[in-house]
Order: C-alpha cells, then sequence, then structure tokens
C-alpha cells in the first residue's frame, strides 16, 4: 500500500511540475514564436515589466508602417542591468502612456547587428523605419522622462 501512495504522489508530482513548466513553454512559444527559450526569459514570462514582447518581423512590419514615434527597448533577459532599469523605464512609460516595444536580444541575436546594438539595455526612438535618438546602459527616471518628452 505505502508503495502504491509513493508512486501515485510521485507521478502526481512529476505531472504537476512537467505541466507547469511545459505551461511557461507554451506560453513563450506563444509570445516569442519559438518553443525553446533560455531559462532566464522562462522566468519572465509573468512578470509585468517584461510584456509587449516584439518578434523581429512584427518590429520590421511597425518600423515600415508607421510613421509616427516608435519606441523599442533592446535587452537581454540576462542582463543585470537590464533587471534594474527595465522597472523604472516601464514605470516612467505608462506614467507618461507611452507604447514601447521590447525586443529580447536573448532570444533575438539577429538584432545586435541588425540595429547596432552594443550593449544593453538600449531604449531606441524610430520615427518610421529611422533611428532618431537613443540611450544606453543603466538610467533613472529623468532621464527617461527626458527621453520620452523630447
Amino acid at each position: 500500500m505505502k508503495k502504491i501512495l509513493l508512486i501515485f504522489f510521485s507521478t502526481a508530482l512529476l505531472f504537476g511540475f512537467g505541466s507547469f513548466y511545459f505551461n511557461g513553454q507554451t506560453k513563450g512559444s506563444d509570445i516569442y514564436g519559438k518553443k525553446n527559450l533560455h531559462p532566464e526569459t522562462v522566468k519572465q514570462l509573468n512578470d509585468p515589466n517584461y510584456q509587449n514582447i516584439i518578434q523581429p518581423k512584427k518590429l520590421l512590419q511597425q518600423l515600415k508602417r508607421s510613421n509616427e514615434d516608435t519606441f523599442v527597448y533592446f535587452y537581454s533577459s540576462s542582463c543585470k542591468y537590464c533587471k534594474e532599469t527595465t522597472p523604472i523605464m516601464v514605470s516612467v512609460s505608462r506614467k507618461l502612456n507611452i507604447t514601447v516595444y521590447k525586443y529580447n536580444l536573448l532570444e533575438f541575436e539577429d538584432g545586435w547587428g541588425k540595429y547596432n546594438i552594443v550593449g544593453t539595455p538600449t531604449l531606441v526612438k524610430f520615427r518610421g523605419d529611422k533611428e532618431i535618438k537613443r540611450i544606453e546602459g543603466l538610467q533613472d527616471k529623468d532621464e527617461f522622462k527626458k527621453f520620452f518628452s523630447k
């Protein structure tokens, strides 16, 4: 009887863990358009600061079809400075009612060369498909306010 209960609980625990893990991977494949995500990215899937992810093709479409300002935050989910900066930037952008797309360079490595990113975090303002300005590295609220308001 003990063996049956042990097998039952072990199976239930394994099933529960597998369900949790694969649910995260499924959500990630919906957001990122791919199945295998870096573990640091998986940790951020439910974090409200790391929503509004944009995939490379969708970013190109956004930049080509819009003549308005588009803000893109290039980050890496494993970057220490990004983890410090993101909540600050998100807070300021929300208060100013500004949409910021997030581009995860750990998952979409082609973005480094395509957008001339030399380090993360980097926030870029585009008008159409032309870069207008950027700020790089750890910034405070005031710097983000200046960046968004100019």
